[in-house]
């Protein structure tokens, strides 16, 4: 396990290419209208189970409860703070 700080420079991120953050807010429902193959994306929470992500982005336990096989399928890699909710 690395943190988000030591991944970062490991993996392969161009610098140059956008990051998408995809909370469940209003905002989401505009998701249509953009081309998110253009950016690396993460997802807040139980965002993981509605799209395929580059990081999913989780603070609490019951996410990972609530959406344990969705990040299996959906997210390339899980971040989670050091001492979760």
């Amino acid at each position: 396990m690395h943190s988000f700080f030591e991944w970062f420079q490991m993996a392969s991120v161009d610098p140059n290419q956008p990051w998408l953050i995809l909370g469940k807010g209003p905002s989401f429902a505009k998701l249509k209208d953009f081309d998110i193959g253009a950016y690396f994306t993460m997802s807040l929470n139980h965002v993981v189970r509605e799209q395929p992500v580059t990081i999913a982005h989780m603070i609490d336990y019951d996410v990972v409860d609530d959406c344990g096989e969705a990040i299996l399928k959906n997210a390339r890699f899980l971040v989670l703070p050091w001492y979760p909710h």
